[in-house]
């Protein structure tokens, strides 16, 4: 009698503790759950009876549930019974009604953390399985619980998150699959996200991986491609600096760089002009060095690219757009910005030069353009010499001779010397005729004017300046060249005789001169004849210089 009282006991206990979980997961306590397992419908015995109702399908149904697979779910072996589920799905319990027993309706925003998850999406596609004539899907509820695109964006985020990874591309597909189904149009998505309005980088927007996706796998329309579709939803404009932004972040510069090729090769088959596609690049509102910016350089490209597929077209040189869009004021102080960033100073050399080419032809005087593009007094000098040597080449005479006017007259009111004119000039560093070159005319005008000023200033002859930087041997090469040049003819017969006169005052014998001198026999003739008479002019100044020493 005892024993049969304990064994009865403990069922009892075993039955109140299975109603005890029935409860908790909100499942009605009426059913087999409820019933006595010594009092079993066909009298079977105990130890089967306390396995909830166990039938011969039953061992099939818990299998169902050995869901180790999923991520997560081995999780929840302690917290809901695999039979508990088989009894849900031998009774057919909706997804909702389940979804509302395991509480994950109170789950919030952490729901695809959460461990329960895995295991109704389990038993989701059980029951469809179960019930074919049934089909339901995880998303309807999902959906009715969140909203449609805050659960779209809530499966995009979790798919980059090591746990939730599996379990978001699953339900995203899902998804996907019934928007398609009910016809939901890539631009519906589109709007949806309020791609549209994106003001930042829309790339790295969620909404536009779920939009990209969906396009790509699911579109139930007209197959299309990522740029064309943002083509027809955005401007140019807006479409350019969305790329440009994409193109600053890590995660999105790959993709944005690749759109950006499209869109440069869809305005080069439209021929836009260079000047047009500076501001679709927003390279006209650069602040500071528009040289450093990555855009310029896509920029050059592309005008690279249209002048090789249209070589006869007109095409504006690159200092022409840069001006079209910047002072010179501006330009100058990117051009100086540029200077001193490494990897632009080589571009900043070329459009110093290209800009001082086109100051040059407009006319501006060396002094505006050393005030503007000078960081030193030694770099305003140089430019100085650099901008009046494009002057001369590219001015018209008459302007070209105003200029150097003014020019001499600045140097003189900086005290310069003829020596260091002739140095800033760079006309100490040699050529064949140096007489030819257009900064030597300029030198003569300053060296004259100065000795004109400075007339008790020792060392101020034009020939002595050029003996200070040139030897007896280079300056004679020099004098016969220029000889043999219409241009220069002149100046050379000039400087030969200043040369013949320093050369009879140093004593040189005449075979000396008709070495470096020389040329035909006629030549000789008469060299020797200008010489002799240096000689005479020489021995004459040398007898008044010792009547003066008695």
């Amino acid at each position: 009698m005892r024993l049969r009282f304990v064994v009865l006991l403990g069922a009892l206990f075993a039955s109140v503790s299975e109603i005890s979980l029935a409860t908790d997961l909100g499942v009605p306590t009426t059913g087999f759950l409820a019933r006595s397992p010594a009092t079993g419908e066909h009298n079977e015995p105990a130890a089967r009876l306390l396995r909830a109702g166990y039938t011969p399908e039953k061992d099939d149904e818990e299998r169902t549930f050995s869901i180790k697979a999923m991520p997560g779910v081995e999780k929840i072996s302690s917290l809901v019974n695999k039979q508990q589920f088989a009894w849900w799905l031998r009774n057919g319990e909706k997804a909702d009604d389940v979804f509302t027993k395991l509480k994950l309706n109170k789950a919030g925003d952490s729901i695809l953390n959460n461990p329960k998850l895995a295991a109704w999406v389990k038993y989701v596609d059980a029951y469809n399985v179960k019930h074919p004539e049934k089909k339901t899907s995880t998303i309807p509820t999902l959906a009715k619980q969140y909203g449609d695109d805050v659960l779209a964006t809530m499966l995009q985020t979790a798919k980059y998150e090591e746990g939730t990874r599996t379990i978001a591309s699953k339900l995203q597909t899902e998804q996907m699959s019934i928007w398609k189904r009910e016809g939901i149009s890539t631009d519906a998505v589109f709007k949806t996200f309020k791609l549209d309005e994106e003001a930042a980088n829309l790339l790295a927007n969620p909404g536009f991986s779920i939009w990209t996706r969906y396009l790509g796998e699911f579109n139930p329309g007209s197959k299309t491609t990522i740029f064309d579709s943002l083509q027809a939803h955005l401007t140019e404009t807006t479409l350019s600096r969305l790329l440009i932004t994409a193109k600053k972040a890590p995660g999105t510069e790959r993709l944005a760089t690749s759109l950006q090729n499209k869109q440069l090769e869809t305005w080069l088959t439209r021929g836009e002009s260079p000047n047009a596609v500076f501001k679709l690049l927003m390279l006209d509102k650069v602040p500071d060095n528009v040289f450093a910016s990555p855009q310029f350089k896509t920029w050059l490209n592309y005008a690279t690219a249209l002048r090789r597929k249209n070589p006869g077209a007109e095409t504006k040189p690159v200092i022409d757009t840069l001006t079209a869009h910047y002072t010179d004021i501006g330009l100058s102080r990117m051009i100086n910005a540029a200077k001193e960033t490494s990897g632009t100073t080589n571009m900043a050399a070329y459009m110093e030069k290209a800009l001082l080419g086109k100051w040059a032809t407009d006319g501006k005087t060396p002094a505006y353009a050393s005030n503007l593009l000078w960081a030193s007094a030694a770099d305003k000098k140089s430019l100085e010499a650099a901008y009046l040597e494009k002057l001369v080449v590219q001015s018209t005479k008459r302007l070209a001779e105003n200029l150097q006017v003014q020019q001499v007259g600045a140097w003189m009111a900086r005290q310069e010397t003829p020596d260091a004119v002739f140095k800033l000039l760079r006309l100490d560093q040699g050529a064949e005729n140096i007489f030819a070159r257009p900064q030597f005319d300029t030198w003569l005008n300053f060296a004259l004017r100065f000795r004109k000023e400075h007339a008790d200033a020792e060392g101020t002859t034009v020939f002595v300046s050029l003996m200070a930087h040139y030897s007896d041997t280079a300056l004679a090469r020099m004098i016969k060249t220029a000889k043999e040049t219409p241009g220069t003819k002149n100046l050379a017969t000039y400087m030969e005789k200043d040369l013949l006169g320093k050369w009879a005052t140093d004593g040189k014998a005449p075979a000396y001169v008709l070495i470096k001198l020389g040329t035909t026999a006629e030549d000789k003739k008469l060299l020797l004849s200008a010489f002799m008479t240096q000689v005479r002019r020489a021995e004459r100044e040398a007898e008044k210089l010792r009547l003066l020493m008695q």
